[in-house]
């Protein structure tokens, strides 16, 4: 079965859903475009999986948010890779110093030097969730890079005009000085992707 049949049952997604969700189908299927050279949307399987194993897993990964991950990180990863003062790291988990266990996780972290731009993806079309998401992406920022740091939230269901609003919400209500984008789903397509994160990081 085809990777966007799988991704449409898994998600629910037929030919009368509400906007978010075909929103969403569509981000997918230009991921599917972006990687189909290589295997990147296959991040967990391994070469012992048996056949139930890797069909549960893609499905795991096509119902969640990870797949959405994937493809901002594989976006940027592309743009930076020649750029020797960047390094990105998909899926960067924090420890706590003292005891050196799992603190928390970023989507992707972008390192220039020392200054540090989180960036955290999210699939839903509820505001208070994206906003929720914004705030600890905002906080986790602050934690890794301190006042240089910067944030990024890249929504897939929500238009531009409501990740803009949504940002001068969150702005408002935390009042935080850390440099804060919001991606919405129009600027999804790659290089569009990268003219506004490009742009964030003042590059």
């Amino acid at each position: 079965m085809a990777l966007v049949e799988i991704f449409r049952q898994a998600n629910n997604i037929n030919e009368n859903v509400g906007e978010s969700k075909s929103y969403k189908l569509s981000v997918f299927e230009k991921m599917l475009e972006h990687l189909k050279s290589n295997k990147a949307y296959y991040p967990l399987l391994k070469q012992k999986d048996k056949i139930n194993d890797i069909g549960r897993k893609i499905k795991e990964f096509l119902s969640g948010g990870q797949w959405f991950e994937v493809y901002v990180s594989a976006v940027l990863n592309e743009r930076l890779k020649d750029r020797s003062n960047f390094r990105l790291i998909s899926n960067y988990q924090a420890k706590k110093k003292a005891t050196r266990e799992k603190g928390f996780d970023i989507d992707t972290l972008i390192l220039n030097g020392y200054q540090a731009c989180a960036i955290e993806c999210a699939i839903t079309p509820d505001i208070a969730k994206c906003k929720l998401k914004g705030f600890q992406v905002l906080q986790r920022a602050y934690q890794i890079g301190g006042d240089e740091a910067k944030a990024i939230l890249v929504l897939c269901c929500l238009k531009n005009s409501e990740a803009a609003e949504l940002r001068k919400d969150i702005l408002r209500d935390c009042g935080t000085s850390i440099p804060f984008e919001v991606i919405g789903v129009n600027d999804l397509e790659p290089d569009r992707l990268w003219k506004r994160v490009k742009n964030h990081l003042g590059i």
